[in-house]
Order: structure tokens, then sequence, then C-alpha cells
């Protein structure tokens, strides 16, 4: 299997399964000022098959949208009442995306057997310290890890713009 890798500025990688995929990261990147794309490859350096292929795509909507649900308004009402996904910033998409795919490549060996979808909503859950995550989702020791690893990604916020859309803080 081919495998796309974007090399960015400070040395870190980012992985994907299709040249969509790295290209639909680079057009995202480039929006944000301190995202630095240097080029893109084909293959996946000193790892050729890696051992948690993902569609990170899944795990980025997964993320994406409980965000959605579990942030509220100045009203406290949830923003699920009024947006969806498509109401997500390309900055805010650019950032999920990027930490999602370093959370994966830091964890992947952990993270080896459960859905994309799962990743993302305790990813979500996991960093901003909710009620569930990682921790309860009958993992044990690797639940306990990953909630640590998770935790070091501090806390991000989902908030509705002036332009009426998504940001992360």
């Amino acid at each position: 299997m081919t495998y796309y890798a974007v090399k960015r500025r400070d040395t870190t990688w980012a992985r994907f399964t299709t040249v969509e995929q790295a290209e639909q990261y680079l057009r995202t990147s480039a929006a944000m000022p301190n995202a630095h794309v240097e080029r893109i490859v084909v293959g996946w350096m000193g790892d050729p098959e890696p051992r948690h292929p993902m569609n990170i795509e899944k795990v980025v909507a997964a993320y994406l949208e409980v965000a959605i649900w579990a942030s509220t308004d100045e009203e406290g009402d949830s923003l699920n009442d009024q947006y969806d996904i498509e109401d997500v910033s390309l900055e805010a998409r650019a950032l999920a995306m990027e930490d999602c795919q370093d959370f994966i490549t830091e964890n992947e060996a952990l993270l080896a057997g459960l859905s994309e979808e799962s990743i993302g909503r305790d990813f979500w859950f996991t960093r901003n310290r909710h009620g569930t995550g990682f921790w309860d989702s009958g993992l044990g020791k690797i639940g306990e890890t990953l909630t640590e690893n998770a935790h070091a990604y501090g806390e991000s916020n989902m908030y509705v713009w002036s332009d009426d859309q998504l940001y992360l803080q």
C-alpha cells in the first residue's frame, strides 16, 4: 500500500492514505499562518507498512462532531442545535487534523484495534476532561496511558465567530 507523508518545518510528519487527503491537508494548512509544509513524499520513511493504517478523515469527522455536540453557545445551548460539521471553519479543520494526526502518530501502537470514530470521540472527550474517554473504554493500562497522552494536548474549545463559523481555540 502506498502512503503519502507531509513533512512539516518542525520535522514532524503527517501521514495520509490518499494523495487527496495530503493535498487537503496542504490546502487547509496553508490557511493557517503558523502551519508550514515543506514537501509531500510518497511512502513512509522507515515504516512502509504502518502497524495501524487509519482513515484520518473519519477520526477528524468524529472529533469535530463530538466537539460541536459537547460545546455550547453564550446562552448555554448546545452548538449541535444550530450547527453541524459543515459550519466548521477551514482553520478549525486544519487544527483538528493536525492534533488528531499527531496524537495517532504518537500513540499508534496503543490505538491498534480501535475504530477511527472512537479514537476521534475519545480524543476530544479525554483532552477536554469530560466525563468519558479513553480511561473508561475498558482498555485498562492502555486507556490510562492514552488518557495521560491526550491530557498533554491541553483543552480545546469550540466557539462561534462573527462569520457564523465554528472555530477551535
